[in-house]
């Protein structure tokens, strides 16, 4: 009967180091899984910044992309508007030049009326 005895307490105790050594592991899988909650958490706040990120740089982009067209429509406009005055210059300096051309020809036909009246002047005189 003591060997009885002895046998039950040798097996209780053994379910009890048995039973503590399930609790530990229980307590570190329990442990292991708020580590790994945490940890996806963690990912879950990080895939949102970046998210949020992406989404901010898609925002800049497009303002810099319409920026960039503005600035490249005005650039195109200074350049036609340039080309206007250019041939509208160039327009006028043909007009002035076929001018100058007429004045340097009535010029020459005043300057050559001139000297034949000078001539009809002196000749008239040594009459």
């Amino acid at each position: 009967e003591l060997k009885a005895q002895e046998v039950s307490l040798l097996k209780e105790r053994v379910g009890r180091t048995e039973a503590a050594a399930l609790e530990r592991k229980l307590a570190e899988s329990e442990a292991e899984h708020k580590a790994a909650e945490a940890k996806t958490s963690e990912a879950k706040a990080a895939g949102e910044a970046a998210r949020q990120r992406a989404k901010d740089l898609a925002g800049q982009e497009a303002l810099l992309r319409a920026a960039r067209e503005d600035q490249l429509k005005a650039l195109d406009k200074r350049v036609k508007d340039a080309k206007k005055e250019s041939k509208d210059a160039s327009t006028k300096a043909s007009a002035l030049e076929k001018k100058l051309k007429l004045l340097a020809l009535e010029l020459a036909k005043l300057l050559d009326e001139a000297s034949s009246g000078e001539g009809s002047v002196a000749a008239a005189e040594e009459e």
